[in-house]
């Protein structure tokens, strides 16, 4: 078995060029994977696409269709938007929900302390998210200041300062 670590090349392209874009770093990436290690590779890869996926299906799983049949009768549309809507709640159960510690359980095999672990990660997330939401305030705020075009364009002082104090905030 090979010792190939996607973490590390995809941080190795991360650390040696300007890439902006994921696909881009990706392309790169898997530039640089040798054959014997694409199936491992994108099996770490797929790991994380599942769980976006996981995401997207909850977003969009409590939400009857209200399209119209191919026949056009709008009486079949809402009959048929009713009885989904009145399912939802089955599928519900089948929604993937991680609790802690990279274990993923579906949502009716949940118990109070898994419950309790998931609610507590997403208050974690969400004041994570209040903070970077208000860090680039800052920053955007700076740049209208100085009457620059990009945050790199900012004076060094000020970058200095707005990063030093992101620094002292992540210690």
């Amino acid at each position: 078995m090979s010792d190939f670590n996607l973490r590390a090349a995809v941080r190795e392209v991360i650390d040696s060029t300007d890439l902006a874009d994921p696909r881009d770093v990706a392309a790169k990436v898997a530039e640089s994977i040798a054959g014997r290690d694409l199936r491992r590779a994108l099996t770490e890869a797929l790991a994380t696409f599942v769980r976006v996926e996981f995401g997207r299906g909850r977003m969009t799983s409590g939400r009857p269709s209200l399209d119209r049949p191919e026949n056009g009768s709008a009486r079949s549309a809402k009959v048929s938007a009713f009885r989904a809507h009145a399912e939802q709640w089955r599928k519900k159960l089948r929604d993937r929900v991680h609790v802690g510690a990279s274990h993923w359980l579906l949502l009716a095999d949940c118990s109070f302390e898994n419950l309790t672990t998931a609610a507590e990660e997403r208050r974690q997330l969400a004041v994570a998210n209040g903070v970077a939401a208000e860090r680039y305030e800052r920053y955007a705020k700076a740049v209208e200041a100085a009457g620059v075009e990009r945050f790199g364009d900012l004076p060094e002082s000020t970058l200095r300062d707005l990063l030093a104090d992101e620094g002292e905030a992540a210690a």
